[in-house]
């Protein structure tokens, strides 16, 4: 059994026909080429917008802190709380605790 074409797949095969094989190749290296320059732009903004944007909140005064800093604010383990609490100005005063001392 034979299979026909209809007139939809003759008018497709007469196009294709027609279609210069130089044009076709053209048509294939330009579209390449402007993925690849899309793909390097989409690479660089990846590097370079973060870098960039952490740059402009530290010259504006921004504070930024990350996952090292946090990890170095937090008392160590295994040490007693008075090794690892800020200081404070609970001490005696050099004026009205010294006297009493003497």
């Amino acid at each position: 059994m034979s299979q026909t074409l209809n007139n939809f797949e003759q008018l497709l095969e007469e196009e294709a026909s027609t279609f210069d094989v130089h044009k076709r190749q053209q048509a294939r290296e330009g579209i390449i080429s402007t993925l690849s320059s899309y793909k390097l732009i989409g690479q660089l903004v990846t590097v370079f917008v973060p870098d960039m944007i952490n740059v402009l909140i530290e010259a504006t005064g921004g504070d930024q802190t990350t996952a090292t800093d946090d990890e170095d604010k937090t008392p160590r383990q295994g040490q007693p709380p008075h090794l690892t609490a800020p200081p404070t100005d609970s001490g005696p005063k050099p004026d009205d605790d010294f006297d009493i001392i003497r």
